[in-house]
């Protein structure tokens, strides 16, 4: 049984699968979200206030991931 529309799981409005990017890890083969979807969670993602600080490190030069763990 061939799909040709989705449901998109934060707009919930039912589109064609062109507005959806490929999800290989979801069991029908296309992501969750749609493509606008997609960027409404990017554009909140980045209005929080530790992606900004995140960002600032970067820019810095510092990498919160190369910060020691404090095991031996």
């Amino acid at each position: 049984m061939q799909v040709s529309e989705l449901r998109c799981r934060r707009c919930h409005e039912v589109k064609a699968l062109e507005e959806f990017d490929r999800g290989f890890f979801q069991k029908q083969g296309y992501d969750i979200f749609c493509h606008d979807g997609r960027s409404e969670i990017a554009r909140k993602r980045k209005s929080t206030r530790a992606w900004q600080q995140r960002k600032k490190l970067e820019r810095m030069g510092q990498s919160v991931d190369s910060m020691p763990s404090g095991s031996a």
